[in-house]
């Protein structure tokens, strides 16, 4: 009996370690630059949302912050071994993007507050994202977004 269960419990591990990794174990370095009417979009998060499920679980979402310059790298955190990997697994992705403001040296967290996309939520949803990316070897520089910031009335 003692045998049957360590080999379910080593069964369980190692399909779980598989499941969630990267098809091929590979990650590609990608880059890319993202400005909002001219300008560099710093704090803005750039997201890419796998368009199919060979590449991985769907927990996968590489990511990137926006840089002053408005450049960006991507990594992907796989949560089952608490692990960041420097790049994205190979496949088929949709961009996302979002803007929160980034807080300011001694700025305050208003907890009943709850921060505001700055691009209004447009380019959250990875089903209506026009930016499709196919990530593939051996590094990419994604094309650059420029994106106009949406008009308040």
């Amino acid at each position: 009996m003692k045998r049957f269960i360590l080999g379910v419990a080593s069964a369980i591990f190692v399909l779980t370690q598989t499941g969630c990794s990267s098809e091929n174990g590979k990650y590609i370095p990608v880059t890319g630059k993202l400005q909002v009417d001219g300008q560099p979009a710093e704090g803005a998060q750039v997201t890419l949302v796998p368009t199919n499920s060979s590449i991985g679980e769907s927990t996968f979402r590489p990511t990137g912050l926006v840089d002053a310059d408005g450049s960006y790298k991507l990594t992907t955190y796989d949560p089952s071994r608490s692990i960041t990997h420097e790049g994205v697994p190979p496949g088929e992705y949709k961009v996302t993007i979002t803007w929160i403001p980034l807080l300011q040296p001694g700025e305050n967290v208003d907890s009943k507050k709850r921060p505001v996309d700055r691009l209004g939520g447009k380019y959250l949803d990875p089903a209506k994202s026009p930016y499709p990316v196919v990530i593939k070897e051996p590094r990419m520089e994604m094309d650059p977004i420029n994106l106009k910031l949406l008009k308040r009335s």
